[in-house]
């Protein structure tokens, strides 16, 4: 089966992720390109090599000749955009954050009913992070586990974007833009939720970075950090165990200071791996609940920077 795709929202991340990840899938076929200016469409879509190319993005989304639609719109418009495809019957794969208000997440679950409804955690498909998840098990009882995740701006790959720091669109900084990685990351891995942010820490206005210190429901302690001010792409995660420690460092992966090979994977992005989930009728990598689960911990960050107390997670 080849799925269909509408493509909502034109701009850097559209481009640079989901057009590749949906040309290497090769389950895919991108017919409408909906972006907010006929002008980023038509990039788009000469980017890609076919398809319609257009500002009318609820038009887009209805089409009946459309599977699933992918919104890479500014982060507060997800959700309108998002219940809208599930409200035509189309598969939907968000990029994160899956919206801005836990409400708004409760009502994409909710329209989502059969179908499948995935937010673009790319990390899950990464060669290194499915290898070290496939080894925590090994380590036994978790005792820490350290995430952080760092660029120097989005103004450098995205300088079009400039919603990114205009809080009514993003919903926040560098732990809305970074922290849903991280901690889906975390989550994923250790196979386990959050049970509380302990202590948060923003700095900026804008967070330009924060780090917030978490208590998983297995009681392991996990401490994040994420920042828009790192001197190059920067990737870290560390889980530590009773008998040792996995560390996975911008893609090198070593158990216990020894390197660890890792096998290549088919399909290394969120775009690929979901439209080979609607051509198979199988799970996507990361589903809404996921992304739910994302911004609980980033938005109880929020509130625990504010108080400066520790927030359950709702």
């Amino acid at each position: 089966m080849t799925v269909r795709v509408a493509l909502v929202g034109c701009g850097t991340v559209a481009r640079m992720t989901h057009v590749p990840g949906l040309r290497l899938g090769g389950d895919a076929e991108v017919v409408v390109f909906a972006g907010r200016t006929l002008d980023s469409a038509v990039r788009a879509r000469d980017e890609w090599g076919s398809g319609d190319a257009t500002t009318d993005w609820a038009a887009a989304v209805a089409r009946s000749d459309v599977d699933a639609v992918h919104v890479c719109v500014p982060n507060a418009l997800h959700a309108e955009v998002a219940a809208a495809a599930l409200r035509a019957g189309k598969h939907v794969l968000v990029e994160k954050p899956i919206t801005t208000a836990l409400s708004d997440a409760d009502v994409l679950l909710a329209l989502a009913g059969d179908r499948l409804l995935g937010v673009a955690f790319d990390a899950r498909c990464s060669a290194g992070l499915q290898e070290l998840r496939r080894r925590v098990p090994a380590l036994g009882r978790l005792t820490s586990v350290e995430g952080s995740l760092g660029h120097g701006g989005p103004q450098l790959w995205a300088p079009d974007a400039t919603w990114f720091r205009e809080p009514a669109q993003s919903g926040g900084g560098s732990l809305m833009d970074l922290g849903p990685h991280v901690v889906d990351a975390v989550r994923w891995c250790a196979s386990t939720d959050v049970a509380e942010v302990s202590s948060a820490e923003l700095v900026g206005d804008v967070d330009e970075e924060a780090g917030l210190e978490l208590r998983l429901t297995d009681g392991a302690v996990a401490r994040l950090r994420v920042s828009w001010q790192a001197e190059r792409p920067t990737s870290r995660f560390a889980f530590t165990g009773e008998r040792g420690e996995l560390v996975l460092e911008d893609g090198e992966l070593r158990h216990d200071g020894v390197p660890v090979e890792v096998p290549p994977v088919e399909i290394h992005t969120a775009a690929g791996a979901f439209a080979r989930a609607v051509a198979t009728g199988t799970p996507p990598a990361a589903d809404g609940r996921d992304g739910r689960a994302a911004l609980a911990v980033v938005l109880a960050g929020y509130q625990s920077a504010r108080t400066r107390e520790p927030v359950a997670v709702a």
